[in-house]
């Protein structure tokens, strides 16, 4: 899977103690900018905690682009009509 640009950087990447802090951090800035929108805070502090729990399990399943690129998967090359076997749905 790619790995998109998210806010909050790699649990693995970062020390224990300093990843706490980055993530006390960013949900304080989730939460802030929620309520700075108009939403009600408590729905945005569910909607903040419930946003990094979903990208924090993704998370575990994203490589690298430095690992994907060693292995030369950055980009998988397929036809239209083998897209089309591969998502019929989709037209």
């Amino acid at each position: 899977i790619d790995q998109p640009e998210f806010d909050v950087p790699l649990k693995q990447d970062q020390e224990q103690k300093i990843y706490a802090q980055i993530f006390r951090e960013y949900l304080t800035y989730l939460n802030q900018l929620g309520t700075l929108l108009g939403g009600d805070p408590s729905k945005v502090q569910e909607h903040s905690s419930l946003s990094i729990s979903i990208t924090s399990r993704l998370f575990q399943f994203l490589r690298p682009l430095e690992q994907r690129r060693a292995q030369g998967k950055l980009f998988q090359m397929v036809t239209i009509d083998q897209l089309k076997e591969m998502a019929p749905a989709i037209d």
